[in-house]
């Protein structure tokens, strides 16, 4: 090999080491700029104990869901100042140094300021089916995008800022906030079923990842039993939806404004044109037009829809009575007449068949330990 075949080599070889150098740089330096603008890490989450769980994980290895299970607990409604003593606390643990679990008195201090502020949408959370993570800073952090959840759930899912001097707000993307502290809520079980462990504790790790890098608190509700229950439930639900529809046939028709006056007079509310009569916050039946349409204002109506629910009442005995006694005073109010789902008139033979049949019907509920009115049964037979 002569001397101009080395440096030819020389030269290959350094143009290729600069090549890769190169490009491993602008490597580093893209992601970079992802974690800068996006506050998203590019590590590998598979070489995490908190990364992303698949099915086919080894059940032995750790996972950060199992590090808190620490319950929600919402105070009273009176606002109370920020506690000044946790500003002298050491400086924040990461989530992986946190107490052993059982051992919850300097967590509760971690959160006292958190749990001391009102948070007003407490009565649109079910502890029973909402999942619902705490996050807090005990110094405010800006922040203006939040990890996104949805590519693990497929389930509503809302996140609430507590701006700082400001309370409770709820999230809006592209916003910027001052925050001292996150919640977020999902909703685990709808029409299309409940969300499995594993993807709460997916959820919970993207949000100990963003928590850790801003030297957070985060804590969550155990759900675990609870989803057991719903995946038993679950599988007796499909039989249990039941509506009962009855029509009431005017022998003239009737305008809206003479209907709305009634209506209203005997309890019940109009929501766009749609009667409804609540009993104890539940909807025992509705009125509609007789294509199960809302009645339109200054129309004339001869025909009219109650439609029930049967699966939303606790007892369907006692709302059948509701309706019953309904459909009687409107019968000697206006001039008309009861009807069955299939337009017959309505006499005691077919009264007596509808209640042996709702009973047969309660009965089986009970016997498949289904309970009518139930939570679960209003998220997934709405």
């Amino acid at each position: 090999m002569n001397q101009i075949q080395l440096i030819v080599i020389c030269i290959i070889t350094i143009l290729v080491v600069s090549i890769i150098g190169f490009y491993l740089y602008q490597e580093k330096k893209f992601k970079k700029i992802v974690e800068n603008n996006f506050n998203q890490s590019i590590d590998d989450a598979l070489q995490k104990n908190n990364g992303v769980v698949f099915e086919n994980q080894d059940s032995a290895l750790p996972n950060s869901f199992e590090k808190s299970e620490r319950s929600v607990e919402f105070v009273s409604d009176e606002r109370a100042d920020k506690i000044d003593f946790l500003d002298n606390l050491p400086m924040p643990l990461s989530g992986d140094e946190l107490l052993p679990q059982g051992s919850n008195v300097v967590e509760d201090v971690r959160f006292a300021a958190f749990d001391n502020i009102k948070f007003p949408f407490q009565s649109k959370v079910s502890q029973n089916f909402d999942y619902v993570i705490d996050i807090y800073f005990p110094k405010s952090i800006k922040l203006k995008f939040l990890p996104e959840v949805t590519q693990y759930i497929n389930k509503t899912s809302s996140y609430f800022i507590l701006e700082k001097n400001s309370g409770w707000l709820l999230f809006e993307s592209g916003k910027k906030y001052q925050a001292d502290g996150i919640k977020l809520i999902i909703n685990i079980v709808d029409v299309g079923g409940v969300l499995s462990s594993l993807q709460l504790t997916n959820v919970y790790n993207e949000l100990n990842n963003f928590v850790q890098k801003h030297n957070g608190f985060i804590r969550h509700n155990d759900l675990e039993l609870e989803i057991r229950k719903i995946q038993q439930q679950l599988k007796h639900l499909p039989d249990v939806k039941a509506e009962l529809e009855l029509f009431i046939v005017n022998k003239d028709p009737v305008n809206s404004r003479q209907l709305d006056k009634f209506f209203t007079s005997s309890g019940l509310s109009n929501w766009n044109g749609i009667y409804s009569y609540k009993d104890d916050g539940y909807s025992v039946f509705e009125i509609r037009d007789e294509q199960d349409k809302a009645l339109k204002q200054d129309s004339d109506y001869r025909v009219l829809m109650i439609i029930s629910k049967l699966h939303h009442q606790k007892d369907p005995h006692a709302s059948l009575d509701k309706i019953f006694d309904f459909a009687e005073n409107y019968m000697q109010y206006f001039e008309s007449r009861l009807l069955t789902s299939n337009r017959m008139i309505m006499t005691d033979k077919e009264f007596t068949m509808l209640d042996k049949h709702i009973k047969n019907y309660v009965s089986t509920c009970q016997r498949k330990g289904v309970v009518l009115g139930s939570e679960l049964i209003q998220r997934v037979l709405p």
